[in-house]
């Protein structure tokens, strides 16, 4: 560490911030898709390519997260002083942030086409299914174009990682990012408007209408997370300090990625919503009945009530044709309450 540097400064790092959101939307997301896959294998029986477009995206953000944390534990999150005093985890925190970067947009493009696909799945009319078709076509060649550049961004592709020379023989990031990004955000809020008409023509009724307009909605948050990353780009993409300035970007990445997988496969999961409200349901149905009953018996004023173990013999005169045994339920004490208007109390 440099003398001129002040010690809390050189240990400043946001790594707790860092890990803390990317790896707990990355375990929301994972429990999400669990869940979808469940319904459409076990409780539906119908599993289609969005489902596994969706399973694929998951799989590559998992690597994602995982050059995320290498970025995180190599300096990324610390000021650039410490990666000058530590030049070999500098240039894998590169090499990382590399990897992280075409991961990231392998992702971001294989989401949206499983997206589309279940929009396509549910598409009523011709021009609905088009306009869908040709988003699709779009996404999928703007994507493979900037998964390539992400490649090959540097010749040699070395260049990328090598601290001693890069920027040299690269492209101008931060155009390029700006350029990709804004177009990604542009794609975000296609995405977002084009199943508000599919669902408006929906024939179901109006309380489902609301209900599936609620979970595209939840698409916003995913153009918040690109537009925020899109602004950070902008900001601190060439700043001095960038393994500080910067660190927000990939954690953003994450933060888009996942949300817009569990946002794509709430629909999916609707059977299951609707099975455990109908178990809660019956479930309220049965206490309230068993309530009412007791209600009933407390009512009888002519009645009387004793508490037997449920092992305990019971014997009844055989003159007393009238007696009435009522199984109302478990008392506090492990016994039956029983209701009998001839019947002394039994103890």
């Amino acid at each position: 560490m440099s003398d001129t540097v002040d010690s809390a400064y050189y240990n400043q790092t946001r790594a707790p911030m860092l890990y803390g959101i990317t790896f707990s939307l990355l375990g929301v997301a994972i429990i999400v898709l669990c869940l979808r896959i469940f319904c459409r294998t076990c409780m539906i029986k119908a599993i289609g390519w969005a489902d596994y477009l969706m399973a694929l995206a998951m799989v590559v953000t998992i690597g994602m997260c995982a050059m995320i944390h290498l970025q995180i534990k190599t300096g990324m999150g610390r000021h650039i002083e410490y990666s000058h005093d530590h030049p070999e985890m500098w240039s894998l925190s590169m090499k990382a942030g590399y990897t992280q970067n075409i991961l990231y947009q392998s992702a971001l493009v294989i989401t949206k086409a499983s997206i589309l696909t279940q929009y396509h799945r549910i598409a009523a009319t011709r021009t609905q299914k088009r306009v869908i078709v040709g988003t699709l076509a779009f996404v999928l060649i703007f994507g493979s174009f900037v998964t390539l550049a992400a490649i090959f961004y540097c010749i040699p592709v070395s260049a990328a990682f090598n601290i001693s020379t890069f920027p040299k023989g690269c492209w101008n990031m931060k155009s390029m990012n700006f350029f990709t990004s804004a177009v990604n955000t542009t794609t975000d809020v296609v995405l977002f408007l084009l199943p508000m008409p599919i669902i408006a023509k929906m024939h179901i009724s109006k309380k489902k209408k609301i209900v599936l307009f609620a979970i595209v909605a939840s698409g916003l948050v995913v153009i918040t997370a690109a537009a925020v990353r899109l602004s950070n780009i902008v900001l601190w993409n060439d700043a001095a300090d960038s393994t500080y300035n910067s660190s927000v970007i990939p954690m953003l990445d994450a933060v888009e990625v996942c949300v817009a997988i569990v946002s794509g496969s709430m629909p999916a999961l609707q059977p299951l919503f609707r099975w455990v409200f109908k178990q809660t349901l019956s479930k309220v149905s049965s206490v309230r009945t068993e309530i009412r009953l007791h209600s009933v018996s407390l009512a009888q004023g002519t009645t009387r009530k004793a508490v037997l173990d449920p092992e305990q013999n019971m014997e009844h005169d055989p003159s007393q044709s009238q007696t009435r045994l009522w199984k109302i339920g478990t008392s506090i004490e492990g016994g039956y309450v029983v209701e009998d208007e001839k019947a002394p109390i039994c103890h």
